[in-house]
C-alpha cells in the first residue's frame, strides 16, 4: 500500500471541514497513529515549517507553499484549473468532495476523473486535427486556440476554434450527456488517427471532414468547443459515415484504374494486330515494285511467274487477314467476358458506367478493325487483278497503239 492510500485509510473516516478553499481540518479521534500520520505527511512532501497536529486536529495548507508537489485538492474546481493549466491529471493525490464531506484518492473510477479525461482528451483530438495551435507541442498543445481548414462542397472552410472554457461551462457540459458513451466514441476516435499506418492522413481528413459537418448548423460560433464536445456521440457517427463514403469511392477509384488498365492492355492488342495486317498489306504493291524492275515481261513464261508470285503473296496475305480476323472476334469475347464482372457490382452505378463506356469503346475498335481487315483484302485482290492486266498489256504492246488510234478517230467524229 503506498503511502497516500496509508494517509488516506487514516483520515477517510475522520471529521473534516474546510474553512476556506485554502486549507483543510480533521477531527483527529484518540486511536489515531500522529506520529505515523505526520511521517506520512513529510513522505508525501508537506514543507510547512508550522505543525500540522495540534489540540487533536489536524489543519494544514493545501497551496504550493507548503507541499513540494500538491497532494489535497478541495472542489473539482481546483482538480479542473489544475488539468487545464497542465494538459494532464494531478497524480498522486487526493480530492476532498464539500458536497458529500468525504475524501477520495483521485482515480480513474471518480466521474470527476472520467469528466477531465474528456475534456483532455477531446482538446487533444482537435489539436491532432488542426493546421495551427496555440500552443504548437506539448502536453498543454491547442489549449488555448486550434485552426482547422477543411475542404467542403463549397470549396472550403476555416474553423477558429477557442479551446479555452471555465469552470462553470466545463461543469454545465455533463447536465444532458452520457458520459460513458462520450468517453467510447472519444477513444474510438484517437484510436482511429493513431494506428501509425498510410491511412492516418486519410483518416483525418474524414474526421475533419465530421467536424465540419457537425458544426455546419451551429449558429454561434463562439461555443464550437463546448458544442462538439457535448456531441461526441454523434462526430463518432458522422465520422463512421465520411469514412465509410471515402472506403466506397477508395473501392470504386480502384474498380475504375483497373478498367482503365484493361482499356489500354486491349488498345494495345488492337493496334498491334491492325498496324501488323496494314504493314503485310504494303508487301503487295511492294512485290509489284520489285517484279517490274528486276523481271522484264516480254513472254509468256515471265508473265505467268509475275502473276503467280502476286497470287502466292495474295494467298499468304489473305490467310493472315483471316487469322487477324479470328483473333479480333477472339478479343471481343474476352472484352465481354471480362466487362461483364464490372455489370454486377451494385456499390455504385460510377463503376457499371464507366464499364459500360469503355466496353463500348472497345467494341467500336474492333468493329473498325475488323472492318479494316474487309478493306484490305478487298485492295490486295484488286491489286492482283490490276497485275494480271498490267502483264497482259505488256504482253500485247500493240493493243495499246491500236486503242490509241481507235480514240483518235472516234475523237474526229465526234
Amino acid at each position: 500500500m503506498t503511502t497516500l492510500h496509508k494517509l488516506h485509510c487514516r483520515l477517510e473516516n475522520l471529521i473534516i471541514s474546510n474553512e476556506d478553499t485554502s486549507a483543510l481540518t480533521f477531527e483527529l479521534t484518540e486511536d489515531c497513529d500522529q506520529p505515523s500520520i505526520l511521517n506520512e505527511f513529510k513522505e508525501l512532501g508537506y514543507t510547512s515549517p508550522s505543525r500540522p497536529i495540534r489540540d487533536n486536529k489536524l489543519r494544514f495548507k493545501i497551496g504550493k507553499t507548503a507541499w513540494k508537489v500538491q497532494v489535497f485538492y478541495i472542489g473539482e474546481e481546483q482538480i479542473f484549473e489544475y488539468a487545464d493549466t497542465h494538459g494532464e491529471h494531478p497524480l498522486n493525490c487526493m480530492y476532498f468532495n464539500p458536497t458529500n464531506n468525504k475524501l477520495f484518492v483521485y482515480s480513474e473510477e471518480l466521474e470527476i476523473h472520467k469528466k477531465i479525461t474528456l475534456f483532455l482528451g477531446f482538446r487533444s483530438l482537435l489539436a491532432e486535427l488542426s493546421d495551427h495551435s496555440i500552443p504548437e507541442s506539448g502536453k498543454i498543445k491547442g489549449s488555448q486556440k486550434v485552426v482547422l481548414l477543411v475542404n467542403n462542397d463549397d470549396g472550403g472552410a476555416k474553423h477558429s476554434v477557442q479551446t479555452t472554457i471555465d469552470y462553470e461551462d466545463f461543469n454545465n457540459l455533463f447536465i444532458k450527456i452520457n458520459l460513458d458513451n462520450s468517453l467510447d466514441s472519444l477513444s474510438k476516435l484517437k484510436q482511429c488517427i493513431e494506428l501509425d499506418d498510410q491511412q492516418d492522413k486519410e483518416r483525418k481528413n474524414c474526421m475533419r471532414s465530421a467536424f465540419d459537418s457537425l458544426i455546419q448548423t451551429l449558429s454561434d460560433s463562439n461555443n464550437i468547443f463546448t458544442y462538439c464536445m457535448s456531441n461526441l456521440v454523434k462526430l463518432h457517427k458522422i465520422y463512421n459515415e465520411h469514412h465509410n463514403i471515402f472506403i466506397s469511392d477508395f473501392k470504386i477509384n480502384k474498380v475504375i484504374q483497373e478498367i482503365n488498365s484493361k482499356d489500354l492492355e486491349y488498345t494495345g492488342k488492337i493496334n498491334d494486330i491492325t498496324s501488323s495486317a496494314q504493314t503485310k498489306a504494303l508487301a503487295i504493291p511492294g512485290a509489284m515494285i520489285a517484279i517490274s524492275a528486276v523481271m522484264r515481261v516480254d513472254n509468256l513464261i515471265n508473265a505467268i511467274g509475275v502473276v503467280v508470285a502476286l497470287l502466292a503473296t495474295c494467298i499468304v496475305i489473305h490467310s493472315s487477314l483471316n487469322i487477324y480476323n479470328c483473333s479480333f472476334k477472339h478479343i471481343r469475347k474476352q472484352i465481354t467476358n471480362v466487362f461483364s464482372r464490372y455489370q454486377v457490382l451494385n456499390q455504385k452505378s460510377e463503376i457499371r458506367e464507366e464499364a459500360e463506356k469503355t466496353e463500348k469503346d472497345l467494341s467500336k475498335m474492333v468493329d473498325k478493325a475488323q472492318s479494316s481487315m474487309s478493306f484490305i483484302k478487298k485492295i490486295i485482290w484488286s491489286i492482283w487483278l490490276f497485275s494480271i492486266l498490267f502483264v497482259w498489256l505488256k504482253m500485247n504492246p500493240q493493243f495499246i497503239t491500236y486503242s490509241i488510234s481507235f480514240l483518235k478517230t472516234l475523237t474526229q467524229y465526234l
